[in-house]
């Protein structure tokens, strides 16, 4: 029996100026001599243009914390383009680039859990002294837990916070859907339901057949994760869970579940919407987690 979970209103906070947004580069990039017609529709479609901070810039190395977002199931890192509006000067803010999507379109879609976070694990270990908060969704806060474990293991201390949403704990679903079992089509109709894609995307099928061996891969991924799971010690790192109200798939049983997860402070909350609630709420959101990430020493 984990500790009780609570939910707690969201405190405002003062956002500062927009900072740089910066995707980390946690993979060796593919070598692409030239965009074939598809991929470069595809990321006309996805609309992945960032302002970026290269490894190395001065602004990346001065900066005291850094808060990096795990995308969705068929999600990348573009989904949070938008936080660079909402963090402040003191945070850098960094997505991490899942294969086979956007600028990694041509590499291989991880087969399993260790194939994606070892190599996050072992970016962020390398990636220098600067205290980290993670946030991720829906199969984000999978990778996102997965990797903080390994941190963990390997003796770090620089996570401060782990943030988690849309998503019940490890090892708990309530879901009636078996993602290992789904055809395309009921792929392609749960994205459509969870609102995971824009119409236009979904009514493209040139597009869509570039898009569902990712998707699909995901899916694959996060089935496998929740068939093998069993219970480890504990993070001992406070963290967050957030849902959406109407989310068919994610109760908020499951999501105090995530209270077993750490031996740290645990708390929740819920917003107005489904799934993906955070595309209307996201300044409410990156408020309520800027109010509650752990105070860390320079």
């Amino acid at each position: 029996m984990g500790r009780q979970a609570h939910e707690a209103p969201g405190g405002q906070v003062d956002l500062g100026r927009q900072p740089i947004y910066q995707e980390l580069h946690l993979f060796p990039q593919a070598a692409h001599p030239q965009l074939t017609r598809t991929s470069t529709r595809l990321e006309r479609a996805q609309r992945s243009i960032h302002r970026k901070l290269v490894p190395g810039d001065q602004a990346l190395n001065e900066a005291p914390c850094r808060l990096i977002c795990f995308p969705h199931a068929g999600g990348a890192a573009s989904f949070f383009r938008d936080w660079a509006d909402l963090v402040p000067d003191d945070m850098d803010l960094a997505a991490v680039r899942y294969p086979g999507r956007e600028d990694r379109f041509l590499d291989p879609p991880p087969a399993s859990m260790a194939d994606l976070a070892d190599p996050v694990a072992h970016a962020c270990l390398a990636s220098g002294d600067v205290p980290l908060v993670f946030f991720g969704h829906s199969m984000g806060a999978a990778v996102a837990y997965e990797v903080a474990l390994r941190m963990q293991s390997a003796g770090s201390s620089r996570l401060t916070d782990l943030f988690v949403s849309g998503s019940a704990a490890p090892g708990r679903s309530s879901s009636s859907r078996d993602p290992l079992t789904m055809t395309d089509a009921e792929i392609l109709e749960e994205v459509a339901e969870l609102g995971g894609a824009d119409a236009n995307t979904l009514a493209d099928q040139e597009l869509w057949e570039l898009l569902i061996p990712s998707i699909r891969a995901d899916y694959r991924l996060i089935g496998r994760y929740r068939a093998a799971f069993s219970a480890t010690a504990p993070l001992d790192v406070p963290m967050v869970a957030y849902y959406g109200r109407a989310d068919r798939d994610v109760d908020a049983a499951s999501v105090a579940a995530w209270a077993d997860a750490t031996s740290s402070t645990f708390a929740m909350r819920s917003f107005d919407g489904g799934h993906f609630y955070l595309k209307d709420h996201a300044p409410g959101l990156v408020a309520d987690l800027l109010g509650r990430r752990a105070p860390f020493h320079e």
